[in-house]
């Protein structure tokens, strides 16, 4: 079926509240405007308060606009009505807008409008996208902060052994490593030993130092 109606809300919206069913919502005072060309006509039994039904020929079928709550109303039983055209203003309350059959069964709606609309979705739907948003926003947050764990681990690693300062510090540790392993020893030895130990660890080192 081709999609010919526009928005009876032209400075408002269409506000789905499922399938067969919108709320119009605009400031009163403003323009309802015919959404299809069409005539306007009379229900033997009223469908509801303050209705106005505009009868269309799509594709070579008669459907109708049908709404309610319209309280100022410019046209009457029998108008034939333009495409846009104004058909009443808005009041204080909200319109609610069908399309129906001979026989006044709802129909889908967003099948005769030009713009697309997006259908209305379950709360199971709904939460779900939630909560797969929720996912992909902390799936970011994991991205964008570092772990402590990593800082503690780079806290703990010893210099860079490609910088020359790193270089540097590798050859003071080692010369240093012979004191460092002389205190752990000479507090088991006696004083006779440790100036002997002592002598020997200066004489390595000196000979390194060469």
């Amino acid at each position: 079926m081709e999609k010919v109606f526009v928005n009876p809300a032209p400075f408002g919206e269409m506000k789905y509240d499922n399938f067969k069913e919108v709320k119009l919502l605009s400031f009163p005072g403003s323009k309802l405007s015919s959404p299809h060309n069409g005539v306007v006509v009379r229900s033997l039994t009223p469908p509801c308060e303050n209705y106005l039904k505009i009868a269309h020929n799509v594709d070579g079928n008669i459907v109708y606009s049908l709404f309610c709550g319209v309280t100022q109303r410019f046209v009457n039983n029998g108008d034939k009505v333009r495409k846009g055209e104004t058909i009443g203003k808005f009041g204080d309350d909200k319109i609610m807008y069908h399309i129906v059959d001979d026989n006044d069964k709802k129909l889908q709606i967003v099948k005769f409008f030009e713009s697309e609309v997006e259908p209305v979705k379950s709360k199971k739907e709904d939460g779900k996208e939630k909560e797969d948003e929720k996912k992909k926003e902390d799936e970011k947050k994991k991205k964008e902060e570092t772990p402590k764990s990593k800082v503690k681990n780079k806290e703990k690693k010893g210099p860079n052994i490609d910088s020359d300062h790193g270089m540097e510090n590798i050859g003071l540790d080692l010369i240093l490593l012979p004191f460092s392993a002389l205190n752990a020893v000479t507090s088991k030895k006696s004083d006779k030993e440790k100036d002997k130990k002592l002598e020997e660890q200066i004489n390595r080192i000196k000979n390194i130092l060469k």
